[in-house]
């Protein structure tokens, strides 16, 4: 399981690397990359922003961090890996996730998030187990998780 979280963070370092020498070209913005993903590419993306620095390995920073339904491995010290001035974090969760992806793992990435002082916004899904669609899928205030997502990458990355 490791081995996969580690060889997954790999290639998303590899594909940014790819991405950001091609950045005039393909017009990309390197101030504002973002790292998203549901489940497994939710972990991927939080060890790659959170936790590849505890292993010496360094890359263009991260300007925010989408999270459905993943976790930081306890490996890297999960929530506590995340460090000032590290990449806004975005996280929604089901209350009744278990297993791998258990809600606790969220609970952990915001209380690293409030101890390091990142931007972060933290929706939990009431009665929701490990799948949704943001797309229709609300958070407590009534809006999508998929309008509310983007309404916090504007705040965060264009001040919006």
């Amino acid at each position: 399981r490791h081995r996969s979280v580690v060889a997954a963070v790999e290639d998303t370092l590899t594909a940014i690397d790819y991405l950001v020498g091609r950045a005039d070209e393909l017009a990309i913005d390197t101030d504002r990359i973002v790292l998203a993903g549901f489940s497994a590419g939710a972990f991927t993306a939080l060890n790659a922003a959170y936790c590849t620095d505890k292993f010496g390995i360094t890359h263009l920073p991260i300007a925010a961090v989408v999270d459905y339904g993943g976790r930081l491995i306890d490996t890297c010290g999960a929530g506590s890996s995340i460090d000032p001035g590290e990449a806004a974090v975005f996280v929604v969760h089901g209350t009744e996730d278990t297993g791998e992806t258990r809600f606790e793992g969220a609970l952990s990435i915001i209380q690293g998030a409030q101890e390091a002082g990142i931007a972060y916004e933290f929706h939990p899904l009431d009665g929701v187990a490990h799948t949704f669609n943001p797309q229709t899928a609300t958070v407590a205030d009534g809006r999508t998780v998929e309008a509310t997502t983007y309404e916090f990458l504007d705040r965060v990355l264009y001040g919006e």
